[in-house]
């Protein structure tokens, strides 16, 4: 019964938030990830030099767009939303209907950009250099692939507290 349940454990799928590099496919970040938790990218917008803030649940490895925030209404925004409200400085457009099956940018270290899982902050600067196109998607791997390629537990990763 214990090797069974072993056995049921190292095959049982896990859902895992993978950020990789477009061009060379090496993988920076690799964490565990479940239905409803909230996704968070956030980055200076290269224009208008304000922030930009997009919230999104995980819903069947889709990353849904719930919400946008943006300091100033200018170039490149683009967001159709139901609702659009003013609040302590910021423009806060929710009700968007749109999924994306990855979320595809190029880092920049002068974007500032952020990456949050469920409020842990994950330092995409220590990472990852200047100008490289990232892909942010959800994976479904077996516990015992994992296992090997990380050389133990699914990479966690300490959330940093600067990004």
């Amino acid at each position: 019964m214990v090797l069974l349940l072993g056995c049921a454990w190292l095959l049982w799928p896990l859902h895992m938030l993978q950020v990789r590099d477009v061009e060379t496919e090496e993988v920076y970040f690799r964490v565990p990830v479940e239905e409803s938790q909230t996704v968070r990218l956030s980055w200076i917008h290269s224009i208008e030099r304000t922030p930009w803030v997009e919230e999104y649940t995980v819903r069947e490895k889709q990353f849904w767009l719930r919400e946008v925030r943006v300091k100033s209404f200018g170039a490149g925004v683009d967001v159709e939303a139901a609702e659009v409200v003013n609040r302590d400085g910021w423009v806060i457009m929710r009700g968007m209907d749109r999924s994306d099956p990855a979320l595809i940018f190029r880092y920049s270290t002068k974007a500032e950009y952020r990456l949050e899982v469920e409020g842990h902050l994950f330092n995409l600067k220590q990472r990852v250099a200047h100008h490289r196109p990232l892909q942010v998607r959800i994976e479904t791997y077996p516990r015992f692939w994992l296992l090997i390629q990380d050389g133990g537990e699914p990479d966690e990763n300490t959330p940093s507290t600067n990004g």
